[in-house]
């Protein structure tokens, strides 16, 4: 049996959930696409004092994709609205949407994603 599932006009590549070590641990994901196309994809999340929830994208390393989630301490969800892109493979862009819940602000975080393709 295979199974193909979508949203909208996207392919879900794949999707789960996942518990970071601790509350201070990141949570790293290597994308294997090819033996010519892979990267790191690692969720950093940072706790400041101002407690006003961000979200930056940056680039280490030209193959590691850092997420700085910034006050991602909620346990009721914070996460994205609209699919983050990612990177672009084989003509096709690759996109994820993620959600965090940290119960009571302490412990580990989890982490509820999907990563999806352009068909």
């Amino acid at each position: 049996m295979t199974t193909e599932i979508s949203s909208a006009d996207k392919l879900i590549i794949d999707n789960g959930v996942a518990l970071t070590y601790d509350e201070n641990a990141d949570l790293t994901f290597y994308l294997h696409f090819d033996e010519s196309f892979s990267f790191n994809l690692v969720f950093r999340f940072i706790t400041d004092k101002n407690g006003e929830r961000s979200l930056m994208k940056e680039i280490e390393n030209n193959n590691t994709i850092v997420l700085k989630c910034i006050n991602f301490n909620n346990p009721f969800w914070t996460g994205t609205t609209k699919p983050i892109e990612l990177a672009t493979f084989n003509g096709k862009k690759i996109y994820i949407h993620f959600w965090v819940s940290m119960l009571n602000g302490t412990g580990p975080r989890q982490v509820s994603y999907s990563i999806y393709s352009e068909r």
